[in-house]
Formats: structure tokens, C-alpha cells, sequence
């Protein structure tokens, strides 16, 4: 799974699937109900740590299903589309809503899974309908209120469903204004490190629920730079964890729990891992 994620981490898989079409999905859910086997959804592998001895069962990749369409305001994306690609399209064609996201190393399937959030934009702010397989290999399309996300939640994480498209009802823009804006959001990842080593971003949920940013509460303890064998805090920015090459899933794992003993040790807070913990460590 290493293979398969941005932390460039994780031991094997029993079964990795990769499917074309999502027509493919109810054969694998028949198969799989019959002999008993978990499915796990894979995205981009982007916000998740698989653990070094890999994951059982079957792990179902979306990532051939990226086809992208605009029509008039609205985008649609299948799951396996790079959420970054579809703010790219979208701004050329002068659709503003998304390009927040650009540069952002996610799919359009986990993005709306994790309902993420960039620079004060969610996902589900312009998120209009999605396309799922529910756990009886039914089809449906689901329109979307964003009354019922929440920061870095979506219904999606308790129905059991696997998202297969979703679209976006977006509002119009100058191209320039919206590259302009692109590139920025680029350069501040840059700046903060996202693209210097393996990562998966922000460690920690950004909801201020302690007054100030998650990197900014752990660079006051002093941790920035901190390392546990081939994981450590980013110098660059406190709140990202970067394989130095040869990281494992419990070296990483280590290392979050390090700070969120700290953090609570000596200012009290509570800080929520934002990564998953995907698999058997």
C-alpha cells in the first residue's frame, strides 16, 4: 500500500481491486458479501496511514473512474478524479468554487467522504449531488444540503456507501482571477512543505477549537523538528508529519501520540488526529 499513499507508508493488501467503471462495483460487493470479506474504499490515499502489516480483506480502488464534465455551471466528476484537476478545468472554463483545492493531492471521492476544507472553503459548500452504490448494490444520486456536513464531516462516513461521482454547482469567474488564486494556494503549500517529502498534510483537524491553529499550539511546545526513527514533525510546519524515506506506520503512529501527550500534558488540549489509521499496525 506504500505504493498507494501520500505518506508513501503501508504493508500489503490481500486483494487490491482496481475497477474501470463503476458497473464493476456490485460483482466485487456480491463476491465479497458471499465469502465474507471486508471492502475498504480507497481514494487517493492522501489522508491516511496504513499500518506496516497492510490491510485484510479487499481494498477497492476508484482511481480509473477520473472522467470530468462541465456543463453550463456544473462540474461532474467521477470518484477517482483528482480534486486539484477538477478546479483546474473548472477555472479554464470560468467557474469559481473549487480552486481552493488546486494543488490539493485528493480525489474527488475521498474529498467529499472527508468533506475537506482548504483556506475556509469545504467541499460541500458547492457540492451539489452525488452518485453512490449503497451496501444493497443499489444506484442512486443524492442531492446535497450542506446542512448536514460539518467541519471535516459528511454523512458519507456512517451510511456504508461507496461514492462513485459527484458534482458541483459553481459560480462565474474571470479565469485570471481564479489562476491567480490557484497559484497562490500552490506557493502557500510549498511554503509549508506539502510537497517536500512524503505527507498527508495536516496531521491534526484546523477547527480552532483551542483559539489557534493545530501548528501553531505544537510549534509553542517546541516540536517542530521532533522525530521518531524515519517519521518527524516538519520544520517547515508543525502540524505536518514528513517521511524521511524509510518511515513506518508505527514510527508515525509514535509520533502523533508523542504529540497529542504532550499537547495534553502541558496545555490540556485535546487535539483529533485528521488521519486515518487504515489497517493492521
Amino acid at each position: 500500500m506504500k505504493n498507494h499513499t501520500s505518506f508513501k507508508i503501508g504493508g500489503p493488501a490481500d486483494i487490491y481491486v482496481l475497477v474501470h467503471t463503476p458497473s464493476e462495483i456490485p460483482d466485487l460487493q456480491l463476491f465479497c458479501r458471499k465469502h465474507d470479506i471486508p471492502i475498504f474504499v480507497l481514494g487517493a490515499g492522501a489522508n491516511i496511514l496504513v499500518g506496516d502489516r497492510g490491510i485484510r480483506g479487499v481494498v477497492l480502488s476508484l482511481e480509473a473512474v477520473g472522467e470530468i464534465h462541465i456543463a453550463e455551471n456544473i462540474l461532474s466528476a467521477g470518484a477517482g478524479a483528482s480534486i486539484s484537476n477538477a478546479a483546474k478545468r473548472a477555472a479554464a472554463a470560468g467557474l469559481g468554487g473549487i480552486e481552493n483545492f488546486y494543488s490539493m493531492p485528493g480525489s474527488i471521492g475521498g474529498s467529499v467522504w472527508m468533506n475537506a476544507r482548504c483556506y475556509d472553503v469545504s467541499v460541500s459548500d458547492t457540492l451539489d449531488e452525488v452518485g453512490v452504490i449503497d451496501s444493497l448494490m443499489n444506484f442512486s444520486n443524492k442531492k446535497m444540503d450542506s446542512k448536514f456536513f460539518g467541519y471535516k464531516t459528511s454523512p458519507f462516513q456512517s451510511s456504508g456507501e461507496i461514492i462513485i461521482r459527484a458534482s458541483f454547482k459553481l459560480s462565474k469567474g474571470d479565469p485570471m482571477v481564479l489562476e491567480n488564486r490557484m497559484s497562490q494556494c500552490e506557493q502557500d503549500r510549498k511554503s509549508k512543505g506539502h510537497f517536500s517529502h512524503p505527507s498527508a498534510g495536516s496531521v491534526f483537524k484546523n477547527n480552532r477549537a483551542f483559539g489557534e491553529p493545530a501548528g501553531k499550539i505544537i510549534d509553542s511546545l517546541g516540536l517542530r523538528g521532533y522525530g521518531i526513527g524515519g517519521a518527524r514533525i516538519s520544520p517547515l510546519h508543525a502540524n505536518i508529519i514528513i517521511n524521511e524515506g524509510n518511515a513506518t506506520a508505527d514510527e508515525v503512529r509514535r509520533l502523533i501520540e508523542h504529540i497529542r501527550d504532550r499537547v495534553r500534558k502541558d496545555l490540556g488540549f485535546e487535539l483529533e488526529p485528521e488521519v486515518l489509521y487504515v489497517g493492521e499496525f
